[in-house]
């Protein structure tokens, strides 16, 4: 086994379902070329951990719990941990992430709990199994946010297009037209969005069940059009979904902002996608006019950007990083 290894992983966005996916029904979400890497070697003494340009150093693992460091290291600490309770204590260690995932919203979290544990495997055990790493990334997930679905890990470890539903995975045709990602501008506050929901289902249970199951037709439907490239539908079912979204609560002025600005420009569909409240937006538009509509959200004051399917997930690099830091 080397003592050291250099693990990346890909970010994701949501194309359908998010939301109904926490209640047992499916989703679709693609694994973008943004990627989160991990670089881990063993060393003397200690434990030390590197985000970007921040740096916490410690005895041992238990000295610290996950809600007692600050928020950049709280993915690579809940993914330490779960190691740790299903292989056995860490050995001294240096672990150092950095990130080319440039804005908020696209799975920066699981893309770093991923390619943590995907080191620690590799340089501890020997082998990075991608089932075994689903499911210890997604204990990672709850133990850091205490709530979620499998998705953005998901999406981590396999790369591509994948529907889930019940931490069940089927791969599904990539996108042969452009997806431009833009950020609404608005950091998101996941933890709120979900008590949003949570509250609506409380409270009105029969309404909520309702949109559960129009959410479930949309993606279903979309599903569909995705396996007999049918971007049109696709793009008209994605504007659907942001409807149900805003319905749910979830909604931001900003990302209706960008969804409208789309659409004007004749853009095939766009929605929020993953939490809502902020974050980013999803726009599906033909090959042929992503420069048109990055430059479109430039002159908003928007940050946009085309993204690319990530046919590859978790994976190993060379051996070390090169360059400037950068962080989570």
């Amino acid at each position: 086994m080397s003592n050291e290894a250099l693990i990346s992983a890909p970010g994701k966005l949501f194309l359908l379902g998010e939301y109904s996916v926490l209640y047992g029904k499916p989703a679709i979400v693609l694994a973008v070329d943004k990627r989160i890497s991990a670089h881990l070697e063993e060393r003397g003494s200690g434990l030390v951990v590197k985000v970007g340009s921040l740096t916490m150093e410690m005895a041992e693992l238990a000295m610290v719990g996950v809600d007692s460091v600050i928020p950049p290291f709280k993915s690579v600490v809940a993914s330490m941990k779960v190691f740790e309770q299903l292989h056995g204590p860490l050995p001294p260690l240096r672990l150092e992430t950095r990130s080319d995932v440039p804005v908020k919203g696209l799975g920066s979290s699981g893309a770093s709990i991923v390619s943590t544990l995907g080191a620690l495997h590799l340089v501890l055990e020997g082998r990075m199994d991608e089932e075994e790493l689903f499911r210890e990334a997604y204990q990672a997930k709850i133990l850091f946010e205490g709530f979620g679905s499998a998705s953005d890990v998901a999406a981590s470890v396999f790369g591509g297009v994948i529907k889930i539903e019940d931490s069940r995975i089927e791969r599904c045709p990539s996108i042969t037209e452009g997806i431009v990602a833009c950020y609404s501008g608005v950091p998101a506050s996941t933890e709120k969005m979900y008590q949003v929901v949570s509250s609506l289902a409380r409270n009105y249970p029969d309404l909520f069940e309702s949109l559960l199951e129009a959410m479930e037709g949309v993606t279903a439907r979309g599903l569909d059009a995705l396996r007999r490239s049918d971007y049109v539908s696709l793009g008209a079912l994605m504007s659907v979904a942001h409807g149900l979204l805003e319905s749910l609560g979830v909604g931001h002025q900003e990302l209706c902002r960008v969804v409208l600005e789309a659409e004007e420009i004749g853009a095939l569909g766009a929605k929020l996608s993953g939490a809502g409240g902020g974050d980013c937006a999803l726009v599906l538009e033909r090959e042929g006019y992503v420069e048109r509509l990055v430059e479109r959200f430039l002159k908003l004051g928007k940050t946009a950007f085309e993204v690319k399917i990530a046919e590859e997930g978790v994976r190993k690099e060379d051996s070390r990083f090169s360059g400037g830091p950068g962080g989570i």
